[in-house]
């Protein structure tokens, strides 16, 4: 199948620097990192394409958002998990969507060396969903919601500290799809950060 081949070659390319980000996730980013939201969110689903493959469609609405401080590797890392978490949950309950949005969120309270504004992504399913009594652990290493085997436990908490190596974060929100949703909260990159980095 075409289809499949060219995933597999895209995600056979980008192989080597996921596993450097995974290996090197606790490592702060520069401050003169920083990548675009809508090519990071088409790479990170053209990644995923054997994972989404007969099971669901993602809809992406992140057009025009300003750059995020974040290197794209480790930006594509994140949402690769989140995309994969999404449809593993989608494929046991019968579901068939995940929604990606952005947005500028304002921030007025408390010093951001970051900056004022943060970009707000929501990646959220219609799957089942996430319990109460998972959900307080979830973000903990080697915690998991898969069966034995289909999981490691470690991607939800090596993305929320990859998120916060730039200031932003990683949680659980309320979703309009009925099943799980993550804000993925990252900085804007601005011109003071440029200046900062030069």
């Amino acid at each position: 199948d075409p289809e499949i081949v060219s995933a597999l070659r895209t995600t056979t390319k980008n192989l080597h620097s996921l596993t450097k980000d995974m290996t090197g996730f606790s490592r702060v980013s520069s401050n003169n990192s920083h990548s675009d939201l809508d090519t990071a969110v088409s790479r990170a689903i053209r990644m995923t394409q054997v994972d989404l493959r007969g099971v669901c469609k993602v809809e992406a609405w992140v057009d025009r958002m300003p750059p995020v401080a974040m290197e794209e590797g480790r930006l594509v890392q994140i949402l690769v998990n989140l995309f994969r978490n999404s449809a593993d949950a989608i494929r046991d309950s019968g579901g068939g969507r995940i929604r990606v949005t952005a947005q500028v969120e304002s921030t007025h309270s408390g010093p951001q060396r970051m900056g004022s504004n943060r970009i707000l992504i929501l990646v959220e399913d219609d799957g089942p969903g996430i319990g109460a009594g998972i959900a307080t652990h979830l973000f903990d290493r080697f915690e998991t919601t898969k069966s034995e085997g289909k999981g490691t436990g470690l991607g939800l908490s090596i993305s929320r500290n990859i998120a916060r190596n730039v200031e932003g974060d990683l949680t659980l929100a309320p979703g309009v799809l009925g099943g799980a949703c993550f804000a993925l909260r990252i900085p804007v990159y601005t011109q003071e950060l440029k200046r900062k980095a030069s």
